[in-house]
């Protein structure tokens, strides 16, 4: 299981990976969310805590699924077949 720590980073990363694809900065990131951007910065890198409430803030702003920021983008094997934990959570 992971801990807290391993989660804030993956949750950082996952924020990242998403502002990126969707070509924004963190200003409209934290302008979307309402936090300040020095703060979406310390959460990408992982050394902020991340709060149920924060995730779902995020989520929000960003008009995700707070899964998308929690899920470990490689995949899950179970019995020979692979599925994102997308899939079980639709």
């Amino acid at each position: 299981m992971a801990g807290r720590s391993q989660i804030n980073k993956r949750i950082g990363r996952n924020l990242k990976r998403i502002r990126l694809q969707k070509g924004l900065m963190q200003i409209d990131v934290a302008v979307a969310t309402n936090l300040n951007r020095t703060y979406i910065s310390r959460i990408e890198t992982g050394k902020a805590r991340i709060t149920c409430r924060l995730l779902f803030e995020l989520a929000k702003g960003l008009e995700i699924s707070a899964i998308d920021l929690i899920e470990d983008s490689s995949e899950i094997f179970v019995e020979h077949h692979s599925y994102s934990l997308r899939e079980n959570y639709q």
